[in-house]
């Protein structure tokens, strides 16, 4: 955990499984480890961490094992790998029913994409369909949960960062 007052960092508890591309995102006051890659297996296990008790705890499993995780009023694990394949499918955790739901697919198959919210609106922008590097980027909508796909980026991009200032994403 870093502390930005003393500028230095203190070991937290581990996580109880080693977990490689892991999704993790901060809901609420716990910070969420979702699925990821163990060395043999796509995981689709999800732990929270409490940082006022210093523990993890077992969470819900999503329906697909995949890594990659945005907030939205409740977390969205979008894309990903299952081992043999880039996903299309979209799930959906709500805290308050400790729930993975599956939602509408997205229109491509992407590994290793930039996921982002902005506006209320989900950005899946890039990402690996298994052949390619894609430059393709689609916007769900959580009131009609659909997908529309918006004009391509100018580069082909995948395992993105993203910053929102000012309600501009950059990529």
């Amino acid at each position: 955990r870093y502390d930005p007052k003393t500028d230095t960092w203190t070991m937290v508890a581990p996580l109880s499984m080693p977990r490689d591309a892991v999704g993790v995102c901060l809901l609420g006051d716990k910070l969420y480890a979702v699925g990821g890659y163990d060395g043999q297996t796509y995981l689709n296990t999800m732990e929270a961490y409490d940082p006022q008790t210093n523990e993890w705890t077992q969470m819900a499993s999503l329906n697909i094992g995949r890594a990659g995780v945005t907030v939205l009023e409740g977390l969205y694990s979008v894309g990903g790998r299952d081992g043999s394949s880039c996903l299309s499918s979209m799930e959906y955790y709500d805290p308050h029913t400790n729930k993975w739901n599956m939602c509408a697919p997205m229109c491509k198959r992407r590994g290793g994409v930039g996921v982002a919210t902005c506006d209320g609106f989900l950005y899946a922008v890039g990402g690996r369909d298994g052949l390619k590097t894609l430059n393709t980027v689609e916007c769900y909508n959580p009131k009609t949960k659909a997908w529309t796909v918006l004009p391509p980026m100018s580069t082909h991009r995948h395992g993105l960062g993203k910053e929102k200032k000012k309600k501009v994403l950059k990529i």
